[in-house]
């Protein structure tokens, strides 16, 4: 929705990006991270291949990065996330709000139907996921990587 949506999504990230959260801001439009940010590709250590993530991941940091975070879960902080070309800006944490606020009066100050079809544009050139990799995992690897996560503890996987 938020790539068919003519509307521009601003993400304003605050604090940890991992997973879900990252997947969004990937997703989004705009992306301001506060300098405090960290980002985290964590679903394989919960057994989860995420359907947007490897084409979304891929598209944005390049093959070999993407399979860095991928099956390393490292996290990265903000000026890193920045540098390979995983947000749009970061600026100090005490000016995000403000600095967001502007971006928006900058968007704002574009025209409506050109910012659109520029929308468009540029997202017909993103790869689409692929919802039938849960297929390719067993419920029971899936449901170790939850259980692990729940009970704070390393996954104890099939072999």
């Amino acid at each position: 929705h938020i790539e068919r949506c003519r509307k521009i999504w601003v993400a304003k990230i605050n604090g940890a990006c991992h997973a879900g959260g990252l997947g969004i801001a990937l997703h989004c439009d705009v992306t301001i991270a506060s300098d405090r940010a960290t980002f985290r590709v964590p679903e394989l250590l919960r057994g989860i291949p995420d359907p947007f993530m490897p084409d979304r991941l891929v598209a944005t940091l390049g093959l070999a990065r993407a399979r860095y975070y991928f099956f390393t879960a490292a996290p990265m902080d903000a000026t890193t996330a920045a540098a390979i070309g995983l947000v749009g800006a970061v600026v100090p944490h005490d000016e995000l709000d403000a600095h967001t606020d502007w971006a928006l009066e900058q968007i704002r100050l574009t025209g409506l139907r050109a910012r659109a079809a520029m929308k468009r544009a540029i997202n017909r050139r993103l790869p689409l996921g692929d919802p039938t990799l849960f297929n390719d995992v067993p419920s029971s690897e899936i449901a170790e990587g939850m259980r692990s996560f729940l009970e704070r503890r390393p996954p104890e996987w099939p072999r």
